[in-house]
């Protein structure tokens, strides 16, 4: 596989995962559970929760999120 190849397949993977979180938002918007792609927000919520320049109040909440997400889907 050519680097271009690799290239174009990472960029289609990161973009389905995009698609993935927005339909999790989209269903808890609506007040049904995520399904499967909850598990593609919780681990966007985990990046965004872990970065030093989120303020620990956002953090906090972001975990409490994650932790939620993952209970739904035990």
């Amino acid at each position: 596989m050519s680097v271009a190849e690799r290239s174009r397949r990472h960029r289609s993977k990161e973009r389905m995962k995009e698609v993935q979180v927005a339909l999790a938002v989209a269903r808890l918007v609506s007040g049904r559970p995520p399904g499967d792609a909850g598990r593609s927000l919780a681990e966007w919520l985990e990046r965004i929760g872990g970065r030093a320049d989120v303020p620990e109040d956002y953090a906090d909440e972001i975990r409490q999120a994650v932790e939620s997400l993952t209970r739904r889907r035990r």
